[in-house]
This record gives structure tokens, sequence and C-alpha cells, in this order.
């Protein structure tokens, strides 16, 4: 039997069928039995709010989470909304122009920059004249994956992060409930030295929030960005809307064309052992370059398939972050299987040489040739050996 969910979203009334009986969507599923569920935060652009319908009607039929789904016009956002945001996870949609919860309270975007609006409209901006060479003041930026000029509007981004909102919210409910201080005076101590700290507000237990971020460019790359984290599960990466280009800079900082996917090429195992298969990440420049300096072979494409253990998303190393690298399987496309075979042994050396090598501290990585793809995990044991067994099956 299903049940119709209706939301308002910009104006506009939404109206999804939610059948429990189907997870529609791994990552969201992994959202569903949090307290607070989710905040789906939109920008003012039309191409926002279609993108935060798609992603809205995805929660609305995932099961356990189709009650506590929560719709925010971004325009709206200020003070009043911190705690609110603070204490749900929040997928945030539209540009960093016209969305004001993307352009955060303490943190800018790491991984990518709308360069006009941090230029010209960021509070912090540095004027154009007084800009360093090195620093364009146009443009769209995504670290390892390129950079485009002002009015390339397909470019879409997706990143999945601890949420700055919990993260200051979690600072601001135990400092100044337990300690008695103001988060203004600018005097309090870090979140880390906070952690052991307690607060009727902030218990324990309180679980990671996340922030997923929904971006791009303009208004056809954040849809395109919307449509590869519903539809094909993307969680990282940079979606080239249809008739963008990729960049073709230095390949170090760039990522060519034909390492683009927005969608995953072959299915993933589900899982093994407690480990649940929640999306997967299209790997920068960065990481090829990485890959291809530690195993003396240069892969034609990759990706990363990230699981979720079974005590659910806890802290960075278990967050589908592009730097959080544990708890995920990466699959390396090279030319050959004699290639395949070579960076196997060139990375194990790799491996070996170092500190932690030496002293036989490196466990719970292991990897597996078959044919020209190389299979990298690093799940805890028992559940990493058979998820790469199933992952040679295939």
């Amino acid at each position: 039997m299903t049940r119709l969910v209706t939301v308002l979203l910009g104006g506009m009334l939404l109206a999804a069928l939610a059948s429990p009986a189907l997870a529609a969507h791994p990552f969201l599923d992994t959202l569903a039995g949090t307290e607070g569920g989710v905040t789906i935060a939109y920008g003012a652009g039309p191409r926002s709010e279609e993108a935060a319908r798609i992603i809205c009607k995805a929660a609305c039929e995932t099961p356990g989470l189709e009650k506590n789904v929560r719709i925010m016009d971004a325009a709206g956002f200020d003070a009043s909304h911190f705690r609110f945001t603070g204490t749900t996870h929040v997928i945030a949609v539209g540009t960093l122009a016209d969305n004001a919860v993307l352009q955060g309270r303490n943190w800018l975007p790491t991984w990518w920059l709308d360069r006009d609006w941090y230029c010209n409209d960021y509070k912090y901006a540095v004027p154009p004249d007084k800009a360093l060479p090195y620093q364009p003041t146009s443009g769209f930026i995504a670290a390892g994956f390129g950079e485009w000029k002002k009015g390339e509007e397909r470019i879409g981004c997706i990143e999945v992060d601890r949420s700055e909102y919990f993260m200051e919210w979690m600072v601001r409910s135990r400092y100044e409930e337990v300690a008695g201080g103001s988060i203004r005076n600018g005097n309090h101590p870090k979140w880390w030295e906070l952690n052991k700290v307690t607060s009727p507000t902030y218990p324990a237990d309180f679980p990671l929030r996340l922030m997923v971020r929904i971006t791009g460019s303009g208004g056809a790359g954040v849809l395109a960005a919307a449509k590869a984290f519903v539809e094909n599960g993307m969680l990282g990466g940079v979606v080239l809307a249809e008739g963008a280009n990729a960049d073709d800079g230095p390949a170090m900082f760039t990522l060519p064309a034909d390492r683009y996917a927005a969608k995953l090429p072959f299915a993933p195992p589900p899982g093994a052992n407690g480990y649940t298969c929640i999306g997967w990440l299209l790997p920068s420049a960065f990481e090829y370059d990485g890959f291809t300096h530690d195993a003396g072979v240069a892969p034609r494409m990759m990706f990363r398939v990230k699981y979720k253990p079974d005590f659910g998303i806890t802290n960075f190393w278990t967050t589908p972050h592009r730097r959080a690298s544990q708890f995920e399987v990466c699959v390396v496309h090279l030319a050959s299987a004699e290639d395949a075979q070579k960076a196997r042994a060139n990375l194990e050396a790799t491996l070996a040489g170092t500190p932690g090598g030496k002293e036989g501290k490196i466990t719970g990585f292991n990897m597996a040739a078959s044919g020209s793809t190389l299979i990298l995990e690093s799940l805890p044991e028992p559940a990493g050996k058979a998820i790469l067994d199933k992952f040679r099956e295939r």
C-alpha cells in the first residue's frame, strides 16, 4: 500500500507516492533513521527548484525518511534557522551565488568555487584590482577537475561532507550551555576540545550530521548534478551537463573528457558482513596522478565505491567525502592485464616501504587483479576480502 506525501516547495505542491517496500536511494536510506531527518535547502534559480523537487521526491520515497523531510527556501536563511539546520542532515541545492546555505557561516567550499561571487559579493572578497595574478577573478573552479570561464553554466558538482552547521552548533551547545561562555567572544575552545563534553542539547551519543552540496556553475549544471545523485547514486565529483566540455588544462589539475562518467558502468556488490554499498565517487585528477606515481602505470578509468558500516556514518572517515578513503573499494581499469599486475606489484612495494609497512602496521587493505582491472579495498575484515571476492566474481 502506498502513502501520499505532500511538501511545499517554492509555492508549489509536490506530491510523491512513497512506497515503504523499497529503498529508493541507498545513501538517503542511510539517513532515514536519523533524528531530525533531512532539510533540503534550495536556491533562487528555477533549475535549483527543479533539482530540489527531484531530490525531495527521492527522499519521500525512502522508507523511514518520508515523514522527516523539510524544505527550506535558502533565501530566507538566517541565524534563526541555525539550530534547526545544525540538528538535521542538510542537502543544499543551487549555485553558490543563489543559495545562502551553501555560502556557509564560517566555511566556504574547499573543492569548488564560483569566483565571480567570491571576488565580488562575498563579505570578505578581495577587490579584483588587488587580486593576485594566479587567482582568477572570474569563472568556476572544481579542484582536480578544471576551471571554466564565466558564462559556462553546464558544470555540476556533488560533495558530501560533515555539516558545517552541525559542527558549529555542536560547539555552541556544549560551550554555551556547559561552560557558560559566549561563542561570540572569540575565546571559546575548538570543537575537538569539547568532544567529551555533553549538554542537555548535545548528548554524548548524538550522531554526525552531513551536508550534501548539489551545486555547479549554473542552473543546467545543478540539475545535472541532482539527477546524477538521485538516479545514479553519485556522491562526489563533477558532472558535465549536455553540451559542456571538459577543461583541457594541465593533466595534474584537470580531468580529461574520457575520464568523466555520470553513471557507474557496473553494478557493485550490495555489501557483505554488515557493510552496505551507499554510492560512488568520481576520482579527480589528483587521485589519478597519485595512483600513477605510486603504481608506475597510468589508469584509463577509476571509480570509488563507498560502503557504510553497520554502525552508520559516525565520523569523517566513514563519510563518503573525497578525502575520506576508508570503507571503500577503488576500481581501476588499466590498458592490459600486464599493466594491472605491474600496478599491483608496485603498490605492494610502495606500501611495504612506508614506515607503517616496515612495522607491519598496515592492515585492512587488500587488492586483487582481474584481467585489466585492479580492485583495491579498505574495509575492515572480514567484510573487506568478502566484498573484494564479490567484485572479482563480477
